[in-house]
């Protein structure tokens, strides 16, 4: 199913001659069907014991079957820290010689959790860059829409792709990522549905 799922959304994006896709792989990265395509960069967000059957009963197994999206010459933005896993990413993109850019490393992220009784009241993220020895912060006070430290996380991975994304050429402007992490859904992900009570 997820190959022929795949296959169509392929020609489905053709058709539409899409400027940009993101593509999700489905279990895994290396035997993944999204794997056909080399992308302008790749992704890792973290890495956890998902999808064992296939992918492997330890994290260094998991890591190096999801590290098979990493393409020689492709940048690599991740969100991987844990030493086990990390190891086996930082491996693989050194023999592909693939760039890197770490979270923790090359950019940070501050999480700011809503302290408003407004239901309205988003959480707020800080995102940072780091240039040699220097910390850059490039935003202080930016509003996510989803709750949790591992989405603003999330959201600084999609901040760091899209600096990826301006050293090819592709600018994406800050307002347009400050409104994307901003009005972005993730239903009935630490969604508050109802507030007195609290849903």
């Amino acid at each position: 199913f997820f190959e022929l799922a795949t296959a169509i959304a392929f020609l489905h994006f053709q058709h539409h001659r899409v400027d940009f896709t993101i593509l999700e792989v489905g279990l895994g990265g290396r035997l993944d069907s999204t794997n056909v395509c080399t992308p302008l960069v790749s992704v890792i967000t973290s890495i956890s014991y998902d999808h064992m059957r296939q992918l492997g009963s330890t994290l260094t197994e998991i890591a190096a079957e999801k590290a098979g999206i990493i393409k020689p010459g492709v940048p690599l933005v991740t969100g991987v820290t844990q030493d086990e896993p990390w190891s086996v990413i930082e491996r693989i993109a050194c023999e592909r010689g693939a760039p890197v850019a770490k979270l923790g490393r090359e950019f940070s992220v501050a999480y700011h959790p809503p302290c408003s009784a407004d239901a309205r009241a988003l959480p707020l993220m800080g995102y940072h860059r780091r240039r040699g020895q220097q910390v850059e912060t490039v935003a202080s006070r930016v509003a996510i829409s989803a709750l949790g430290a591992h989405q603003a996380a999330n959201a600084a991975l999609a901040w760091a792709t899209c600096d990826v994304l301006g050293t090819q050429g592709f600018d994406v402007p800050e307002r347009a990522i400050r409104d994307g992490l901003a009005s972005s859904r993730c239903p009935a992900r630490i969604e508050v549905s109802r507030h007195n009570p609290a849903v």
